[in-house]
């Protein structure tokens, strides 16, 4: 490597050679002061072998202060240099490198202090063959540098950084990205983890915080907001199924400085396997005729892979074109009485079919079949045409041999039992119990096995109960 300093009219020249073992070529140079020039470029054995960048500091009189060599396995050389803007921070090296993409070129830029330490590396985001040829700093503390972009033909390339993150003004949190879910990953759980690169703040004392937002385009007009979070994972709990979603992340510091994740936003899919097990109806049989205006309706249950999880049914019933449905059955069965329904008269042929609905997430499955039943083929007796209320009306016959029937009302959709109990409040049997829809019931008591005695008959329902005595005689 060769040393020329002449004074101002380029006369009594000063020359001085740096001979090594190694290959040594000069690309750029820049004086700071009598005491400090430096010069890099790039240097590699002369047996053979990869370039390195090259730097070399000396004085006025050609004396080397220090000298240092960076790079990678493959090629790399640097084109220019520049003194930070303060002159303390020390240089940037602009250039290219083989390293950073295996077999293809990019340009580079490397800051190093005054001593020659490597502080940071910067390649060009351009995915092609490209070089930095000049670099400068501006008052901000930015970097501007200019070179190629090899994109058959070569095209001019222009990169302005961030400012300096060693430069005293206050800086935003440093670039990052998003980890997972990829880029249109398809997510098949109900919990989704977010995990995103950690951004850094090179002030002091300062630290970063994030803000997660998703929404269901890339707008972001309309988001769920999450934060601020101070770790780089996040839990979500979907509550939604077979639809697109986006996410973001932004770091924010405590001056208020923030940075939008490098990818910008991501996308996913939910696509959730169904939790909900297959199930059967249960009664009445299909094709079945109902005896009288009410009957009792059961299926199986739909069991739920997920933990924690709420099942609810609806039954639905449909008369040709038209049905009605009840909504949010707790259990595997309800009472409903057709008695006065607009809908549903005598000998009429209705069909019904059950739906399972969980909540995580929200899903349905229909009962594998849809039954039909014929509906009752006599008239109604006074007792269906009574007003509807919550009533136990007087068991007949009472008293009675082995057999009573009790009627009952119900005058709103709810859970409702009807036991029989003995003059001690002991429990005897359970005639009735589930949700009933309103309407009239009637069920039938065999007291075939129990004693002659004293019993009472009680309907309860939520929040109310009706008593009637019971006397049976042998």
């Amino acid at each position: 490597m060769l040393f020329v300093r002449a004074d101002t009219l380029g006369e009594n020249p000063r020359v001085r050679v740096f001979a090594g073992s190694d290959w040594e070529e000069c690309g750029d140079a820049i004086r700071l002061s009598a005491e400090r020039t430096l010069i890099v470029g790039g240097a590699h054995n002369a047996a053979g072998g990869a370039w390195d960048m090259f730097a070399l500091m000396t004085n006025d009189a050609g004396d080397s202060l220090w000298s240092r060599r960076y790079g990678t396995t493959a090629n790399d050389y640097a084109l220019a240099v520049t003194a930070t803007t303060d002159r303390d921070s020390g240089f940037v090296l602009a250039g290219w490198s083989e390293g950073l993409v295996p077999g293809e070129r990019r340009g580079l830029l490397m800051q190093i202090s005054a001593t020659g330490d490597s502080l940071w590396t910067l390649d060009t985001p351009e995915a092609a063959a490209s070089e930095l040829a000049d670099v400068m700093q501006d008052g901000a503390w930015r970097y501007h540098a200019a070179g190629y972009v090899d994109r058959e033909p070569h095209h001019g390339c222009y990169l302005l950084t961030e400012p300096d993150p060693h430069s005293p003004e206050p800086h935003a949190p440093s670039r990052f990205s998003l980890l997972a879910p990829a880029d249109d990953a398809v997510v098949d759980s109900h919990r989704v983890t977010f995990a995103w690169e950690a951004a850094f703040d090179p002030d002091e004392h300062d630290t970063v915080r994030y803000t997660l937002e998703l929404a269901f385009d890339t707008t972001f007009a309309t988001s769920d907001i999450y934060g601020p979070l101070d770790t780089t994972r996040f839990v979500w709990t979907a509550d939604t199924d077979e639809v697109p979603l986006f996410w973001r992340v932004t770091a924010e510091d405590l001056l208020g400085n923030t940075r939008l994740c490098r990818d910008g936003r991501r996308g996913f899919r939910m696509a959730i396997p169904d939790s909900l097990g297959a199930f059967s109806l249960f009664y009445p049989d299909s094709g079945m005729g109902l005896p009288r205006t009410a009957s009792e309706f059961r299926w199986e249950r739909a069991l739920d892979a997920d933990a924690d999880d709420t099942v609810r049914y609806a039954i639905q019933f449909m008369v040709g074109d038209t049905g009605f449905t009840f909504p949010g059955l707790p259990d595997t069965f309800i009472n409903v009485s057709f008695a006065g329904n607009p809908l549903i008269g005598e000998a009429d042929t209705v069909w019904w079919q059950v739906t399972a609905q969980s909540l995580l997430p929200p899903m349905e499955r229909d009962s594998r079949e849809v039954w039909s039943f014929v509906t009752w083929s006599v008239g109604a007796d006074e007792f269906l045409s009574l007003p509807l209320e919550f009533a136990l009306d007087p068991p007949f016959p009472n008293p009675f041999n082995a057999v009573t029937r009790i009627r009952y009302g119900v005058d709103r959709l709810e859970s409702v039992r009807l036991d029989v109990f003995d003059l001690q409040g002991r429990r005897v049997t359970t005639l009735a119990d589930g949700m009933h829809t309103p309407g009239r019931y009637e069920c039938a008591w065999n007291a075939t096995d129990r004693a002659s005695g004293t019993y009472f008959v009680r309907l309860a329902g939520a929040d109310r109960a009706r008593t009637a005595k019971l006397i049976l005689l042998k």
